[in-house]
């Protein structure tokens, strides 16, 4: 769990500097979900929303409807939203 907590930690750090940038929200939610803090998870996405990444409203919807079922397991890494090139997001 400590890939979590520290990629937690590092989108803490992204959102201090810029508090509208919407993919450390997304990301940061992913793996507030990840760590099985869904309410956590599912606020960052709703400010993803707000901060313009529509589709984050989806998994607002997958994960808030599924609040009182058993914890997902997490994958062993965090999924990256950066494209091949690493310098480009895929959303």
């Amino acid at each position: 769990f400590g890939d979590y907590l520290e990629a937690i930690d590092v989108y803490n750090q992204i959102i201090e500097k810029e508090p509208t940038y919407a993919p450390a929200y997304l990301n940061r939610g992913f793996a507030h979900i990840l760590f099985n803090n869904r309410i956590q998870g599912c606020d960052d996405f709703r400010k993803a929303k707000e901060n313009g990444i529509n589709k984050a409203e989806e998994y607002i919807v997958c994960f808030a409807k599924n609040f009182n079922r058993k914890p997902i397991s997490p994958p062993s890494k965090i999924p990256s939203m950066l494209g091949s090139d690493r310098n480009t997001l895929d959303y």
